[in-house]
């Protein structure tokens, strides 16, 4: 027979039934022996006991999360030249101490991004040059490239400015922010769904772009790779007709920040007809010696 759900109210209850290991008037605390054997007998059964042992290290374990508003505003300043402001700053979000960032309300939608660098995983880095030299990857960046060239360095001839986003082309040198999701206007935030697209803001332009990529080889619920296509996929964002594989949605962080709290989904919608590129997009980890040469140009 399968327990029932640990309630709070039970939950209360054992715990002050065992007490605290470390308070009972011993100075060397309860010997583990003791403890577990009053958990035994308060839980009875070994469902509860996983319930409630689970629930007590979630209790102390659960990070309070900054402001995504505050990070926006802290990321308008700094330099992405210097790799340890950007870097540092990047780690808040790989540490998941970063709520939720607001993408607007449309219609019975409410989007925003889940703060997941990884949740668009880049190819590595050639192997007999990763690691050796100065070719070690970037701590922040990553590089998108159309299509199935391979981009395991530069050209000789790429510069900065074969590298800006242009028409039709992703921007080359990004900074990765997380996973786009979705939910049914004033349900609660546990009624969020994660879509194929990952938010990722240009490194390389001055303004620094915030796009939206569709990532193709996103991992299904087991954490598995898999080869999805857009155009076989339920539309994201229904009025666009159709999922692109890029699409900008500000034309700077700064444009986000100022209008944070009041989202024009409407113009946001039009920046995304106007900039969608069609086609798969790689991502590729790069060189850190090669992330300055294009930041520095």
């Amino acid at each position: 027979m399968v327990a029932a759900m640990l309630s709070d109210k039970r939950f209360a209850e054992i715990k002050k039934a065992v007490g605290n290991p470390f308070d009972n008037g011993d100075p060397f605390g309860m010997s583990p022996d003791e403890y577990l054997a009053k958990l035994d007998f308060e839980t009875g059964s070994d469902d509860v006991l996983d319930q409630y042992l689970q629930k007590a290290s979630g209790m102390h374990s659960k990070p309070v999360r900054a402001s995504a508003e505050k990070w926006l505003k802290e990321l308008t300043a700094i330099d992405f030249n210097n790799i340890s402001d950007i870097s540092n700053h990047r780690f808040a979000l790989t540490v998941e101490k970063v709520d939720r960032f607001k993408l607007g309300n449309h219609g019975e939608d409410t989007f925003a991004v889940l703060t997941y660098p990884g949740a668009i995983v880049p190819d590595e880095l050639s192997p007999e040059r990763k690691y050796s030299g100065d070719y070690y990857p970037h701590t922040a960046f990553i590089s998108l490239r159309m299509g199935e060239v391979s981009h395991s360095h530069l050209d000789p001839e790429s510069s900065k400015a074969a590298t800006l986003a242009s028409p039709g082309q992703p921007p080359y040198l990004v900074l990765p922010i997380g996973q786009v999701q979705k939910k049914p206007k004033g349900e609660t935030d546990d009624e969020f769904e994660n879509t194929d697209y990952v938010l990722v803001i240009d490194a390389i332009t001055t303004s620094h772009p915030v796009w939206l990529i569709y990532d193709r080889n996103a991992e299904d619920d087991l954490g598995e790779p898999q080869n999805i296509h857009p155009d076989e996929q339920p539309l994201v964002f229904k009025e666009l007709g159709k999922n692109f594989d890029a699409v900008q949605v500000f034309p700077s962080i700064q444009k986000w920040f100022d209008y944070y709290n009041n989202l024009d989904f409407t113009q946001m919608l039009k920046s995304m007809q106007e900039t969608g590129i069609t086609g798969p997009i790689k991502a590729k980890e790069i060189a850190i010696s090669e992330a300055k040469k294009l930041l520095l140009e």
